[in-house]
């Protein structure tokens, strides 16, 4: 029997010659700026997909679009190798998600607009994505929503990097900075950190002003990253919040201190870390109702101001 040979650029071609009126499709080719492409939006590419899924849309191309994603499951956009939306001056986000579950990207640029959204309750994927060049944060996260970004970057934002509100992240290596304000701000969320599956671990550097604050009843918990070269303090713990170390972390040459530990806020270290070079204290107590625990078995000889640990009574 003969063999056949089917390249990967014809079955592509196939795929987009998919009637607009198929609503069953589960793969759809996304090619922007090609006039030639039966689809050529994403968003048009959306709307071809099942409400629940599973669908996947493969995107190539500049698409200057804004694009939304609401009430829908099981979805993937992924470049195809690679692909940037461009939300342009939008005043809202350039990307955004709410009340949808298992939304994957992938290998997508995101620039420009309002950023990207995750929220009322949405669980957000985003795998080597770059979020750039926004008006305002880069990645806003709120309303119970989970985000989990691995090799992402988040720079160049006109306002905070990423901003939590009653949310949890997951960062897995990536980096966040050079953004217009804080690197992170955790506000009534959680943040964990860890090592992508390369070991890389996530770096916070070069933000205008904190690297993380957290505020609130808010939860930092870091199992591995960088925190250096930010115009203000590397980590701010405010309004009762909890950072805990976990694995190796590095807060260093940060302007401000590296670690403060505001009020009712509280400190726990489970892990050797280093926190050297930033502005005296590198781990500040910054009011009396602040607490650290086993900081000074891990941290031996560090600068600071934070009274001696008290063993609990018995």
């Amino acid at each position: 029997m003969k063999k056949i040979n089917v390249s990967l650029p014809l079955v592509l071609y196939c795929l987009a010659l998919l009637k607009p009126q198929d609503l069953h499709a589960r793969t759809i080719v996304v090619a922007c700026g090609d006039p030639n492409a039966r689809v050529q939006t994403i968003a048009a590419g959306i709307a071809r997909l099942p409400l629940h899924g599973p669908g996947t849309i493969l995107v190539s191309g500049n698409c200057n679009e804004v694009v939304g994603i609401s009430n829908m499951d099981r979805v993937t956009v992924a470049g195809n190798p690679s692909a940037t939306i461009n939300g342009g001056n939008s005043a809202g986000a350039a990307l955004s998600v709410s009340f949808s579950r298992n939304v994957t990207f992938s290998n997508i640029v995101i620039k420009g607009a309002g950023g990207v959204t995750c929220d009322a309750g949405s669980t957000c994927y985003f795998n080597d994505v770059t979020i750039e060049n926004s008006s305002q944060a880069g990645l806003f996260i709120t309303d119970e929503a989970h985000v989990f970004c691995s090799d992402c970057t988040i720079q160049n934002n006109a306002s905070d990097g990423i901003v939590e509100s009653f949310a949890f992240l997951s960062l897995y290596g990536g980096s966040v900075y050079s953004n217009g304000r804080w690197g992170i701000l955790v506000a009534a969320s959680t943040l964990n950190t860890g090592p992508d599956s390369r070991g890389l671990p996530p770096s916070v550097t070069n933000n205008a002003l904190d690297g993380i604050i957290a505020d609130t009843n808010a939860t930092v918990a870091l199992s591995a990253g960088t925190i250096s070269g930010n115009k203000g303090d590397g980590v701010s713990l405010q309004g009762h919040s909890t950072f805990r170390v976990q694995d190796t972390i590095v807060i260093s040459s940060n302007s401000g201190h590296g670690l403060r530990i505001g009020d009712l806020s509280f400190a726990g270290f489970h892990h050797d870390a280093t926190i050297s070079q930033n502005a005296s204290p590198d781990v500040v107590c910054d009011s009396l109702f602040s607490a650290t625990r086993f900081m000074f078995a891990f941290l031996p000889g560090v600068s600071t101001n934070c009274p001696s640990e008290l063993p609990p009574l018995p």
